[in-house]
């Protein structure tokens, strides 16, 4: 019989948070080229991922590092025809070579990561029931910081990501019955705002659903210095955490756009583009706090990308154990914003927005379904993604 392997994304956000910046933002170090190319590869596939799950009317939130984080280790044990269809739906070339896969897998990991003002924690970890390669299991140690663990129950699983994600996200699996190999990310991420949103200016305010109806949001208000990009197809505004090693993109389709359409035209690289083509503005905004849980399984997602052979008995992953295939590839979510921040860099960010030439502030309301990306300003990789249709928070 075919053994099966369960890859699970477990994540978690908790951004006590509220947005903006007084300031222009800092240069940010340039990423290495090992790390850049996986975190393009990791932001192109996942983006796609996201289209292909993405349904109109609700919240949906992923996490594309951590998914890509999980697929890459599964990757690295695939072989043949299992391997060529996961290499091409992640968006990885022919060319590279596995430990090249590898090395830049480790450079993106290596590359996120705390620091004084902002918590992000990523951990990964191998569930098996019996023994599995040793060298992949080193590998997975070695590139991916993966501890080896003995796949029991379904509560030590359980256990350990809520661990790992500060009890955001307590329970992944119902039973561990059925599984023989689990592959399993948890990332954690706290940031509060370069300048916060005050308290005072949140008002109960109409946001106009998707569907046309509307509903009652806390809209928080600020204006302040952000960087800001405008076309014709959307606005959109990068608000800083303290720290500045991550920023919230926050997207608005222009007035009248269908936020389905909208999703299915925009690409990682219209995203880029458009944060390189920003300026620095004083801008007037408005939006929900929100805060949100999502829960999905992937397969079906990955399979419209093309990786089919994988979650068949045709799979080969023997470089990870021989007779593997994936039978799920479970995913959760949980994120809180709202206007917490550092009121000090509040007043340091208004102060020094003055130094600007006098201009008439641009205006930036998400009263309506937006897009948003929470993004590691270092190696451009998405953390999180998604589309809010519904800001309740409660």
């Amino acid at each position: 019989m075919k053994k099966t392997a369960i890859f699970t994304a477990a994540l978690a956000t908790a951004l006590c948070s509220s947005p903006a910046t007084g300031v222009p933002e800092a240069a940010k170090p340039a990423a290495s080229a090992q790390c850049a190319s996986m975190s393009e590869s990791i932001a192109e596939s996942e983006m796609q991922l996201f289209k292909n799950i993405y349904e109109k009317g609700s919240n949906t939130v992923i996490s594309p590092y951590s998914i890509g984080t999980v697929m890459n280790m599964a990757l690295c044990g695939a072989n043949g025809r299992t391997e060529k269809e996961m290499r091409k739906a992640l968006k990885i070339p022919a060319s590279k070579d596995r430990e090249a896969i590898l090395k830049e897998s480790k450079s993106l990991i290596d590359s996120i990561s705390s620091d004084s003002c902002l918590t992000i924690e990523s951990a990964n970890s191998i569930w098996a029931k019996d023994e599995i390669n040793r060298k992949y299991s080193e590998e997975c140690s070695k590139y991916f910081n993966a501890e080896a663990r003995m796949l029991k129950s379904a509560e030590e699983i359980n256990s350990w990501c809520s661990d790992k994600t500060h009890g955001k996200i307590k329970k992944i699996i119902n039973s561990a019955s059925g599984i023989d190999v689990a592959l399993i990310n948890a990332v954690y991420f706290n940031g509060t705002w370069q300048t916060p949103f005050k308290k005072s200016m949140t008002r109960k305010e109409s946001f106009k659903k998707s569907d046309g109806s509307s509903m009652t949001a806390s809209m928080m208000h600020e204006k302040t210095g952000v960087s800001y990009f405008e076309n014709d197809s959307f606005k959109m505004i990068s608000m800083p955490y303290k720290g500045r090693s991550a920023s919230m993109l926050v997207l608005l389709p222009s007035e009248g756009t269908d936020i389905k359409r909208f999703v299915s035209n925009i690409t990682s690289k219209k995203i880029t583009d458009a944060l390189d083509g920003s300026s620095f503005e004083e801008v007037n905004i408005a939006i929900p706090k929100f805060k949100t849980e999502y829960e999905k399984e992937l397969s079906s997602g990955f399979k419209k990308m093309g990786i089919r052979s994988a979650f068949g008995y045709a799979a080969d992953f023997s470089r990870i154990a021989p007779g593997l295939r994936i039978s799920r590839i479970l995913h959760k979510t949980y994120i809180d914003v709202n206007e917490q921040g550092t009121e000090a860099a509040a007043v340091t960010a208004a102060m020094m927005t003055k130094c600007m030439m006098p201009r008439k502030p641009k205006e930036f309301r998400a009263d309506r379904p937006f897009m948003f990306v929470i993004m590691d300003t270092e190696s451009n990789m998405p953390l999180f993604e998604g589309v809010i249709e519904n800001p309740e928070y409660r």
